[in-house]
């Protein structure tokens, strides 16, 4: 998949194109301030259609946070983001297992380049623009 930045946006909105350029999704910022960073993801005709949002923690090294459509928390991701190590489970099912490049080529070549397992039958779109938005919220430069 790439990803498509809108860098003079006050949503920071991300499309996600398929490998022959087609959009299929895409990912922005919730405008209104809250408690805790929240990203929406859709297709490009319902770009609410499901929400990633941080959890509370006070452990800077934690990347949790819950997954939703509409009020309903469906999801959760939750790991280790100084390892670079996380999981995602829907309905209480792990369905994809994520890791980042934390050697030196991977640290100046692919900085933002993800190693995604995601369990058959689960869509691949989906789980990497859940991946988008988990480093959207526990980037590096927090």
């Amino acid at each position: 998949f790439k990803i498509d930045a809108k860098l003079l946006t006050l949503s920071d909105r991300r499309d996600v194109m398929d490998a022959s350029g087609t959009n299929i999704g895409q990912i922005r910022k919730k405008k209104t301030p809250g408690l805790h960073e929240m990203w929406y993801l859709g297709t490009m005709d319902d770009e609410k259609k499901c929400a990633v949002k941080a959890k509370g923690t006070l452990d800077i090294t934690k990347c949790d946070a819950d997954i939703y459509i509409g009020d309903a928390v469906v999801g959760e991701c939750s790991g280790n983001w100084r390892a670079k190590s996380f999981t995602i489970s829907i309905e209480g099912n792990q369905v994809a297992d994520v890791h980042r490049k934390t050697d030196a080529g991977g640290l100046l070549l692919d900085a933002d380049s993800y190693s995604i397992e995601i369990s058959a039958g689960v869509d691949s779109a989906f789980i990497t623009m859940i991946v988008i938005a988990l480093d959207e919220i526990y980037h590096d430069k927090k």
